[in-house]
């Protein structure tokens, strides 16, 4: 997974990509800073929808790293965590999301592509280290194979890891959209709605908190 066709790479052309995706996406979605050389989203609603649903198509690029990011950041209380206890949470989050993306191919077993996913970004993002774990003779098979599942500990600059705080982010807004249906889908309980009123009154109050 780490190693798939991205579609691009950064080379001498990359200012030149860019620039051709600020012509695509307009000025009524970002604002661009000639002097500064900055770009910035526009602020409302509409655009926010609108930038969304470009952004969508590089989510599936990054969408097991930022399970395991929101997985792992979500139990912040915590200082030690279970390699299957983070993987079981990250299936549950797959099972969430399983309409909106295709995590691996139908050969692939699901467990495993995390589990690699998990050492990948333990080496390369430093996101969590191995807690080594002591055996007792009888959590050991016959042949000597370990059955205790791995550890891992936070240290001390975890809440600081700019990049695990990146990949979490990738997801977060779809996320954070799904508990705004399931909480909004509590006032309709007891009364009839259209799909049409639902959705006319779950905008007006997100665009309600938007503005807040």
């Amino acid at each position: 997974w780490d190693e798939r066709n991205l579609g691009f790479e950064v080379d001498d052309q990359v200012e030149d990509l860019i620039d051709s995706v600020c012509e695509l996406l307009g000025p009524k979605l970002i604002e661009v800073d000639v002097t500064e050389r900055f770009i910035r989203p526009i602020i409302d609603l509409e655009s926010a929808i609108e930038l969304s649903y470009y952004s969508n198509i590089v989510v599936n690029s990054y969408v097991l790293q930022s399970i395991v990011a929101n997985v792992v950041l979500s139990s912040s209380d915590v200082l030690e965590l279970n390699e299957n206890e983070i993987i079981d949470s990250c299936l549950e989050l797959c099972d969430l999301l399983q309409f909106e993306f295709i995590f691996c191919k139908p050969c692939q077993d699901l467990s495993s592509i995390f589990s690699l996913t998990l050492e990948t970004m333990i080496v390369t993002d430093e996101i969590l280290y191995v807690e080594p774990v002591k055996v007792r003779n009888s959590e050991v098979e016959d042949d000597g194979i370990e059955l205790l599942p791995k550890r891992y500990r936070k240290d001390r600059y975890f809440d600081e890891n700019k990049r695990l705080a990146f990949l979490r982010n990738i997801l977060r807004p779809l996320l954070s959209t799904y508990v705004e249906v399931a909480d909004s889908l509590r006032d309709f309980v007891d009364r009839a709605s259209s799909e049409s009123d639902f959705i006319k009154n779950l905008v007006a109050k997100l665009k309600r908190k938007w503005d807040e």
